[in-house]
């Protein structure tokens, strides 16, 4: 789909980092934009940096609260029309091992990473598909959504699960208007590890040496092995502009260990068919 001017973004997590820029690069095609985020103070701080001459809204909102994302709905249709482009967003990591991480923290983060997906599912698409324009629905998902690495388990399961939600969506709505695209980056310089780190500090909650260490090198704001979220936001709606169901922003390393995955299952489709073979 174009992303034209005078069409309508709605972008989840939109406050600082993948958000933001979305935002921003939505804004510079003339859309009115709708930035989403529970950090009521930083919102107001993001849209005053949105260029364009499109129209902006913020609304507070927890995508983890099915009512707060109807509300969220009601308010970008009701002030804007139709929404062309829902960019479900938010998301966050809390670093643990899958046998020691807190039920609590299970909850939380598919809480946000997977039913924020699902909440803006049932809030937006019904009436995305009822104005009948080409409109498209982005989620972003990760890297861990296609590989595995240690002490971010429940990170990794709910970005698996926002990968297959992604293609659930594309599945239910094929030939109609609405497309689907699913955003896996890799490494960004985003708000996601530091945002951890306040929520701990505020919280009292032991982190320990190993994960300090972690927090303290991903959180780094003066790192060079991970992209500009300005560039992330790029290839994301350009690869929704082309229709593309993948949008990938991978370094080579963690290139080559998707492709390991994939050999793997080939192997094992492989395997299965002489089973069948010699079965027959």
């Amino acid at each position: 789909m174009r992303l034209d001017a005078g069409t309508t973004a709605v972008i989840t997590g939109a406050a600082s980092g993948i958000g933001l820029a979305l935002g921003r690069a939505a804004a510079e095609r003339g859309m009115n934009v709708v930035l989403a985020d529970r950090d009521e103070g930083r919102l107001a701080e993001a849209v005053a940096t949105l260029p364009g001459t499109g129209r902006f809204l913020t609304v507070v909102t927890d995508v983890s609260d099915p009512d707060s994302v109807t509300a969220l709905a009601e308010r970008a249709t009701g002030e804007l029309g139709p929404v062309h482009l829902l960019a479900n967003n938010a998301g966050i990591l809390r670093p643990a091992t899958v046998y020691e991480q807190p039920l609590a923290d299970w909850h939380a983060t598919f809480g946000v990473n997977v039913f924020g997906i699902v909440h803006g599912y049932r809030a937006f698409v019904p009436g995305m598909l009822a104005h009948g324009r080409p409109c498209h629905v982005l989620n972003t998902a990760s890297l861990g959504g296609l590989i595995a690495a240690p002490h971010v388990g429940a990170y990794m399961v709910s970005k698996h699960a926002a990968i297959a939600l992604s293609e659930a969506l594309a599945s239910d709505t094929a030939g109609t208007a609405l497309g689907v695209t699913v955003l896996c980056p890799g490494g960004v310089a985003t708000d996601i590890f530091a945002a951890e780190q306040r929520r701990r500090q505020a919280d009292g909650v032991a982190v320990s040496a190993e994960d300090a260490e972690r927090f303290s090198h991903i959180a780094d704001p003066n790192r060079t092995d991970v992209l500009d979220p300005a560039a992330v936001a790029a290839v994301a709606l350009e690869a929704v502009e082309r229709g593309d169901f993948y949008a990938f922003t991978f370094p080579a390393g963690p290139r080559e260990a998707v492709r390991g995955r994939l050999a793997a299952v080939e192997q094992a489709l492989r395997t299965d068919e002489s089973r069948m073979v010699s079965h027959g």
